[in-house]
């Protein structure tokens, strides 16, 4: 194992190597891990990442939903946390997983989009009948 950095730029920098060499993930996925990452990281200011709390993540989840974050982007920062923090964990000896119980945003779902009645029509008017012969 490495020396542990104190820096938090330096843990997220190593994290995302990490993940990219074990897992392989796309450029687009690497960077939305990094940018989740970075993003909470300003928002901490002078506290370490390394020494955060579930209240200061709760605190952080509550920022995104009053500045007007979605849920899905929410919870997809949340999944960055929550891998970022697994990591610190296994690799870097931190003691307790702040992410831990922290349950993810409730996501709506979309309701499916409906054809008008004149594309009803449309198609069925275009459809051919299907003669089975025995």
């Amino acid at each position: 194992m490495a020396s542990a950095p104190d820096n938090s730029s330096q843990l997220i920098d190593n994290f995302i190597d990490l993940i990219w060499l074990e897992k392989g993930l796309s450029t687009n996925t690497l960077s939305a891990y990094r940018q989740d990452l970075t993003s909470f990281n300003k928002w901490l200011g002078d506290t370490k990442i390394k020494s955060v709390s579930k209240a200061d993540l709760l605190d952080y989840l509550s920022f995104r939903f009053n500045e007007g974050y979605n849920s899905r982007s929410t919870a997809r920062a949340l999944s960055s946390l929550r891998a970022f923090y697994n990591y610190l964990t296994v690799e870097h000896n931190l003691l307790e997983n702040p992410t831990a119980k922290i349950d993810s945003p409730k996501l709506g779902h979309s309701l499916p989009k409906v054809l008008s009645e004149e594309d009803v029509e449309l198609f069925v008017k275009n459809c051919h009948p299907i003669i089975f012969k025995d």
